[in-house]
């Protein structure tokens, strides 16, 4: 997670109204994990210069996990795969775990926006966004789509979207087995 430099643990008041920072959901790639962004992009740095030269408003970067699965090709389980951040039986629930249990968690342990209405506490969509790069861009797109009164925007960065070209007969037979398909049924319909 990235704080801006002007945010203080100190005077940390999750629920001033009308008040707080705004919130960036940032997904990372597949076989990469959170780290990434901080190790390999310096998201850390970079934020810091833009906000600094007041190209960026001052928010919270949160980059969650989601790199649970191994590849089926690696026989030593040491290379990182990926969930695309949806729900999955075989894989976990990854949609949800951004977006009621992350996302909750965010909203009542750090300055973000909310809003009172009639005495409830609401997070404000105006300031959250999501994005994601390659697997992270698809996860952002289809959360986004599925949940479209969460945040005010979406951008993704070379997302999968077309997923013929990288699939494997592991992760298809996985994919069938997951929704009911026999394996061995390779018909146009099933495929979809």
């Amino acid at each position: 997670m990235y704080l801006p430099p002007m945010y203080d643990p100190d005077f940390h008041t999750p629920q001033l109204i009308e008040q707080g920072f705004s919130v960036l959901y940032l997904l990372h790639a597949f076989g990469a994990d959170q780290s990434t962004f901080a190790s390999v992009y310096k998201i850390g740095q970079i934020a810091d210069q833009l906000i600094e030269e007041g190209q960026i408003q001052p928010m919270i970067i949160v980059m969650p996990d989601a790199s649970s699965i191994m590849l089926a090709s690696d026989p030593l389980k040491t290379e990182k795969g990926g969930t695309f951040y949806v729900n999955s039986d075989l894989l976990g629930r990854y949609e949800d775990y951004i977006v009621q249990e992350l996302m909750a968690v965010v909203d009542s342990n750090f300055h973000t926006y909310l809003r009172r209405p009639q005495e409830e506490y609401i997070p404000d969509p105006r300031y959250r966004a999501i994005s994601g790069l390659g697997m992270g861009g698809y996860g952002a797109l289809k959360i986004a789509m599925d949940y479209d009164t969460l945040f005010q925007s979406v951008s993704a960065m070379s997302p999968f979207t077309c997923f013929e070209s990288f699939l494997t007969r592991d992760i298809i037979d996985k994919v069938f087995q997951e929704n009911g398909i026999d394996s061995l049924d390779f018909s146009y319909s099933a495929y979809k």
